[in-house]
């Protein structure tokens, strides 16, 4: 199964920080235009997926995607069984979580390195938080 068109946008490297590739997986079209915008503003590639099946296709197809930031509560497939799905092709894949959920549903981010959990919803600054304790360079922050 080969993955539909997604959008891809890129922007030059930050002024300070380093650049990561993104794959952002959100069911709800408006809040991944958002969410990437988000992103793209602090100077990162993103690759958009609207379902998890769709996701594994991209990681399985760009070996250059660094960060996992996925939904919760997708449809089919969620945000939890794509990240343990995910970390099979790439073990040392970083994810985080984007969640409007309560903590019961909230997955827990001591239970993994290589995971935090955002609550939506975030901006930049809880993002780059996100990243620096992934153990990935800090990034700018865009100009209000």
């Amino acid at each position: 199964m080969t993955a539909a068109p997604s959008a891809e946008h890129e922007t030059a490297d930050p002024p300070s920080g380093r650049s990561f590739a993104f794959l952002l997986v959100e069911d709800d079209p408006l809040l991944r235009m958002s969410l990437a915008d988000v992103v793209t503003d602090m100077g990162h590639r993103v690759v958009e997926a609207a379902t998890a099946a769709e996701a594994l296709d991209f990681l399985n197809q760009d070996n250059a995607i660094e960060v996992l930031l996925t939904d919760v509560g997708l449809p089919v497939m969620d945000g939890r069984e794509l990240a343990e799905r995910a970390r099979h092709v790439r073990p040392d894949l970083r994810i985080i979580f984007a969640t409007g959920y309560s903590a019961s549903r909230v997955p827990d981010p001591a239970a993994d390195s290589h995971s935090r959990c955002l609550r939506k919803p975030f901006g930049p600054k809880e993002l780059k938080a996100a990243l620096e304790s992934l153990g990935l360079p800090a990034t700018h922050l865009p100009s209000a």
